[in-house]
């Protein structure tokens, strides 16, 4: 069965290993151009929270082992939201990848995979012993194997479209 924490895991290594980050994917508009910002894009910055995953590893070290499940919910949420920058970058990158046609165009995105991996250095150490905490708890182990619960927090953090 499918692991969530360890699909990221496996996801995000993939990405990395094989495509390269998104330049600028919201660039600034042209003079005289008007930009239109939705209400929803307008607030998606100020709701969005920034976890440390380090944070969240020490925490899960220190009291992981006397968690409830809404406490381990929290925590795998909170340990995907850390990953959701990396996440967006790596499915723009593998975007580009599949739309590259020329061989140029494949040389450059293998240099700027580089640049991503440079980028989130030390991260996927972080992923990795994080996933050992979760296979290591039983409660946690079973969230991670919830498909349900993988969905519901895809859904609330905007990663959808993203295949764990």
């Amino acid at each position: 069965m499918k692991k969530y924490f360890v699909g990221l895991f496996i996801m995000a290594a993939a990405v990395c290993f094989t495509s390269c980050k998104n330049e600028a994917k919201n660039a600034p508009a042209k003079d005289g151009e008007k930009t239109e910002v939705k209400a929803e894009e307008q607030a998606a910055p100020a709701a969005e929270e920034k976890v440390d995953l380090g944070d969240v590893i020490a925490k899960a070290k220190a009291e992981g082992a006397n968690w409830s499940e809404d406490q381990w919910k929290a925590a795998i949420k909170d340990a995907t939201k850390a990953l959701k920058p990396m996440l967006l970058e790596m499915q723009d990158l593998k975007k580009k990848t599949e739309a590259a046609k020329t061989d140029e165009e494949k040389v450059a995105l293998i240099g700027e995979a580089g640049k991503l991996m440079e980028k989130y250095k030390g991260l996927e150490t972080q992923m990795d012993e994080f996933g050992k905490l979760i296979e290591g708890n039983p409660i946690a182990k079973k969230l991670n194997d919830d498909k349900a619960f993988e969905e519901e927090v895809k859904k609330e953090l905007g990663l959808e479209d993203i295949d764990f």
